[in-house]
């Protein structure tokens, strides 16, 4: 939880993380900055373990990933067909997935999802 009070304020005004890692605090010492993140994040539950049909994140996940790990290639808005970001992940090769690759597709588009749901900063 996090308690924030300012001067002529009514006292401290309490958050709660409903959940873990719901609220963020990092220091950027080079900056001199205090950040609070706050994440809205609604899990999905993914059966990995469903072999004869795997769970396929869809294009938008995956591609708030990439937005996230390399924020110089960040597409803008009208450069990516709607249609493709909803549709499921396919391989590019023409093979198909393997059972490591469907796994780490997915945990790339839960934290793609993840660092999207962000809410709210503070500094």
């Amino acid at each position: 939880s996090v308690a924030l009070d300012a001067p002529g304020s009514r006292g401290p005004q309490k958050m709660k993380a409903s959940f873990k890692h719901q609220l963020s605090m990092r220091i950027d010492e080079a900056r001199r900055v205090l950040y609070l993140d706050c994440y809205e994040y609604k899990p999905v539950c993914v059966d990995l373990g469903n072999e004869a049909d795997p769970p396929m994140p869809t294009n938008r996940s995956l591609q708030r990933f990439e937005d996230i790990i390399n924020p110089m290639n960040l597409k803008k808005d009208n450069e990516i067909d709607e249609e493709w970001l909803d549709s499921k992940a396919e391989p590019q090769s023409g093979e198909d997935f393997t059972r490591g690759d469907i796994v780490s597709l997915n945990y790339k588009a839960m934290v793609g999802d993840f660092l999207h749901s962000r809410s709210l900063r503070l500094r």
